[in-house]
C-alpha cells in the first residue's frame, strides 16, 4: 500500500513541476508576443502607416490562429488498442490487492492519468 502511495505522491510532484513550467513558460511568451508585436507595430507604421501595420500584425495573428485550429481539427482522439490494454491488465493486477474503496479510487485516477496521457500524445 505504501509503494501505491509513494507512487501517487511522485506522480503528483511531477505534475505540479509541469504545470509550474507550463506555466511560467505560457507568460513568457505571452509577455515575448507583446513586445514583438510592439516592435513589428513600430516598424510597419514607420515603415507605411498605421493602419498598414494594423493590417500586416492582425493577419499575422489570424492566420496563426487558423493554423492551430487546423491541428486541433486534424489530431485523431484514438488511441493505440495494444497500449489501452496493456494499461489495463496492469492496473487491474494492482488493484486486486486493494481494498473496494481504495481499488475505487485507484481506478479513477489511473482513468484520469491515461486520458492526460492522451492529451499529451496529441500533436499541439
Amino acid at each position: 500500500m505504501t509503494g501505491v502511495i509513494d507512487h501517487l505522491k511522485a506522480r503528483s510532484a511531477h505534475a505540479a513541476r509541469r504545470a509550474a513550467l507550463g506555466a511560467g513558460a505560457t507568460a513568457l511568451i505571452i509577455v515575448g508576443a507583446g513586445f514583438l508585436t510592439s516592435a513589428a507595430w513600430m516598424l510597419l507604421a514607420q515603415m507605411q502607416s498605421p493602419l498598414f501595420a494594423a493590417t500586416i500584425i492582425g493577419s499575422a495573428y489570424v492566420g496563426v490562429g487558423l493554423v492551430c485550429i487546423g491541428i486541433v481539427l486534424s489530431s485523431s482522439d484514438q488511441t493505440p488498442a495494444s497500449t489501452a490494454t496493456s494499461h489495463s491488465s496492469e492496473n487491474a493486477n494492482r488493484a486486486a490487492d486493494l481494498p473496494p474503496l481504495a481499488e475505487a479510487f485507484v481506478f479513477g485516477l489511473n482513468a484520469g492519468l491515461s486520458a492526460d496521457q492522451r492529451r499529451a500524445k496529441r500533436p499541439h
